[in-house]
């Protein structure tokens, strides 16, 4: 089951001066993959409506919504 907000990279880091180690998370796989997805709308070199910022983080949003659960879809066959 992939859930959205999973870590992506998680980490447990250890300080120097301590004993007690602390887990650094990262961004959540949701965050991520809108990332990407992010990434790959606004370097299309289309022009459009489409490049509207608030435009293109909703549809990135969106998307990385529907990849998490087509993920999860596969993952029940």
């Amino acid at each position: 089951m992939t859930s959205a907000n999973d870590p992506v990279f998680p980490q447990t880091m250890q300080p120097m001066q301590s004993h007690y180690p602390f887990n650094v998370p990262g961004i959540t796989k949701r965050e991520f993959f809108a990332l990407m997805i992010l990434h790959g709308i606004a370097s299309d070199g289309i022009p459009g409506v489409h490049h509207e910022p608030q435009t293109e983080i909703k549809l990135a949003i969106h998307q990385a919504d529907l990849l998490i659960a087509e993920l999860n879809k596969e993952k029940q066959l």
